[in-house]
């Protein structure tokens, strides 16, 4: 039932019904018109004096269906209500800033597999967790720089964590004020009131808790202790422990103690690092308990939300307005829409709509989230864009050359990565060289370049190897040949000395024996011609013996041909999967531009 409440959400729709109600008195009045002359003609004689356009009264009887469509539509639009909605006025504005150390006793590994690959994994747990409010994470040592600013993205800061490493600092040390200095300078910029700093480190050196309160705010600081208090050595990238000045392993142990009077002293919890979630779910409590309590305080707040209940009048404005067509033209028109495939549809449908609010780089962006690298590729129009989904889509000789029309540093160390992955190891050689001269200390090409020549080397000794062992086969085929060829003249020679002796003999007989000496000249010539075919049967016994030799010879030399590609192809993906591709670099160069700023 309709009570006290019942107003219009958009009053302002009501007047689009002054036009239809001049339209409607105007008819009147000329209906009006032609009822006065029935007073004084007859029915039968109106359509003989008056002048009226074919159809009219059909018009006529139209007309009235689609005013009321008409003005049920208008009153659709005004908004009818009267139901008020409950709606809290309340959102959560907390803000949470995650602090990672980054010094180098983080790479201990007392925890496996090591303090920071530990930390990566409850960093990227905890923000999961964190259904609502804003986010943000820095990495500090002796001084911070941030990662990501305060954010409801979480993906983005998840895809950066995984770069996150202790060789992307340009200054080792730590401090730890500087760390929450920059902290409360995210919350202040971005506007929260109410929020959390999470140091996420191994040690904490003593802070002045003058200081201390004062660089804080009103915000309070916890912290996830990472470590054991036995601790265990540092291990250094090249091999090795890292030591002290005198030489001595340092043994990087956790200091519980100064981290514990840190969170007290600012309000927050200290939390020890464990094995399962038990952490991560005292920590998302903590950090949401503020934000329930300021909820409950704010609940009675209510948003002035009514329900509208103008797209119902809708239902009655569809069977009204089908009047006003011709008959059977809304069924037609349902009939050419039935055969068309809804999924085409749907698809043109949104594809259609996605280019009426984003641009074409926006929607190569979320395709290349998505893993189209392709789509991504035709959408995207920047050109550095371009090649990196080019590059994604393992089209590298396309990514190298739009990198190549790029005069930087980073295009050149991007079209020597691509032509590695093409297999073109010189010119990749040629593309970090290029990169290195425009900027000299650029660490990552230096080290691709050092790979790629590394991998050049052991191809061209293998190929040198190749190339010897097909010289010395070669010789080694040439020897046999010549030996055959010896020992078949010896056996000529030796068939013709015996042929001699025969005939010498045979002489003597015929001088001696005449009797015999006929007989033997008529059996002479079949043994000779038997031994003929004897020798001409050894002679092809032997042959297929020596072309099969010859041809298993050749059939492993083709198959270790063969062998060689793919063994090499092998070595070159082993070789290319240490090129590094995350975005480790670019924190690393983006930390070092911060630190030449602040330095100068």
């Amino acid at each position: 039932m309709i009570n006290s409440d019942f107003h219009f959400l958009r009053p302002e729709w009501l007047l689009a019904l002054l036009p239809l109600a001049v339209l409607a008195l105007w008819l009147l009045r000329q209906h009006k018109r032609q009822g006065n002359w029935l007073n004084v003609c007859d029915a039968e004689l109106l359509p003989y004096l008056l002048q009226t356009r074919a159809g009219g009264r059909a018009k006529a009887r139209v007309f009235w269906p689609l005013s009321l469509a008409f003005v049920l539509a208008v009153i659709a639009l005004a908004g009818p209500t009267w139901q008020r909605l409950p709606a809290p006025a309340f959102r959560n504005d907390t803000g949470l800033v995650i602090a990672l150390n980054l010094s180098v006793s983080m790479d201990a590994d007392d925890i496996k597999p090591s303090r920071l690959l530990r930390s990566r994994y409850k960093i990227t747990d905890l923000l999961r967790q964190r259904k609502d409010g804003q986010s943000a994470l820095l990495v500090y040592t002796r001084q911070a720089f941030v990662v990501t600013p305060l954010t409801d993205d979480v993906e983005t800061i998840l895809n950066l964590v995984s770069g996150v490493n202790t060789d992307i600092m340009p200054i080792q040390g730590r401090n730890t004020l500087a760390a929450i200095r920059q902290s409360v300078d995210l919350l202040k910029q971005a506007g929260i009131q109410q929020g959390d700093i999470l140091l996420v480190t191994d040690a904490v050196e003593a802070i002045d808790p003058a200081a201390l309160e004062k660089t804080r705010g009103p915000y309070r600081i916890s912290v996830l202790a990472v470590g054991t208090e036995t601790g265990a050595p540092i291990k250094q990238t090249g091999g090795g422990f890292l030591k002290d000045k005198n030489g001595n392993i340092i043994v990087a142990r956790l200091q519980v103690k100064p981290m514990k009077k840190l969170a007290s002293l600012s309000g927050g919890i200290f939390q020890s690092m464990t094995a399962d979630d038990r952490d991560i779910q005292t920590l998302t409590h903590f950090f949401d308990r503020a934000a329930k309590a300021q909820g409950a305080k704010d609940a009675q707040l209510k948003l002035n939300v009514w329900r509208d209940f103008g797209p119902y009048l809708l239902w009655l404005v569809v069977p009204l307005a089908a009047l006003g067509f011709r008959k059977g033209l809304l069924c037609l028109a349902l009939l050419v829409l039935l055969p068309l495939p809804q999924s085409s549809w749907a698809t043109e449908h949104s594809e259609v709509w996605q280019k009426l609010w984003k641009t074409d780089d926006q929607r190569g962006q979320q395709a290349f989230k998505q893993q189209q690298f392709e789509r991504a590729a035709e959408l995207f129009k920047q050109p550095d864009w371009r090649a990196a989904a080019l590059y994604k889509a393992g089209k590298y000789e396309q990514a190298a050359k739009i990198w190549q029309q790029q005069n930087s540093a980073e295009a050149d160390y991007n079209r020597g990565n691509a032509l590695a992955q093409a297999g073109k190891l010189k010119a990749a050689i040629e593309a970090y060289q290029q990169a290195l001269a425009k900027k000299p200390g650029f660490e990552a090409a230096k080290k691709n370049k050092e790979l790629i020549e590394k991998l050049l080397k052991q191809q061209q000794q293998k190929q040198q190897q190749s190339s010897d062992s097909k010289k010395s086969e070669s010789q080694k085929n040439q020897q046999n040949q010549n030996q055959q060829d010896s020992s078949d003249t010896s056996q000529n020679a030796e068939q013709n000395s015996v042929q001699d002796q025969s005939k010498s003999d045979n002489g003597e007989q015929l001088k001696d024996q005449r009797g015999d000496s006929s007989k033997q000249t008529e059996s002479s010539p079949k043994d000779k011609k038997e031994s003929v075919r004897d020798e001409e049967k050894q002679a092809k016994a032997k042959q297929p013996a020596d072309e099969s030799k010859a041809d298993a010879e050749q059939k492993a030399v083709t198959t270790s041909e063969a062998k060689k590609p793919n063994e090499d192809q092998q070595a070159v993906e082993q070789w290319l999967n240490r090129i590094p591709d995350e975005p480790s670099g670019l924190l690393r160069r983006k930390f070092r531009y911060q630190y030449q700023q602040r330095r100068q």
